[in-house]
């Protein structure tokens, strides 16, 4: 469910082709076991928390986008609660890598 999801966002939201978009999600997985991730356990740990986190990101952006193209002026305070956001997704991310 979360690979349609993600597909659909970057087809979608992101205007890539299906046939991109395709590539993205199901490159991930190939390239962690060809990185030498064998188990698979820790590849789809490691798969669920990158497409999560990269999903939970393109979310934010493309709400961002849209809110600025409405002509919405963001406050420093929603910046710099994005900006942590950001931070927590990019280290949630790191985190499953160690």
């Amino acid at each position: 469910a979360s690979t349609k999801n993600f597909q659909a966002l970057l087809n979608l939201d992101w205007g890539l082709s299906a046939k991109t978009s395709w590539v993205l999600v199901s490159i991930i997985p190939l390239f962690l076991y060809l990185a030498g991730f064998q188990d698979f356990i820790t590849v789809i740990s490691l798969v669920g928390a990158v497409t999560i986190g990269l999903d939970s990101a393109l979310i934010m952006t493309t709400h961002y986008k849209l809110r600025k193209k409405e002509g919405y002026s963001f406050s420093w305070w929603s910046k710099s609660w994005r900006g942590l956001v950001y931070t927590m997704v990019l280290l949630g991310i790191i985190y499953q890598f160690f």
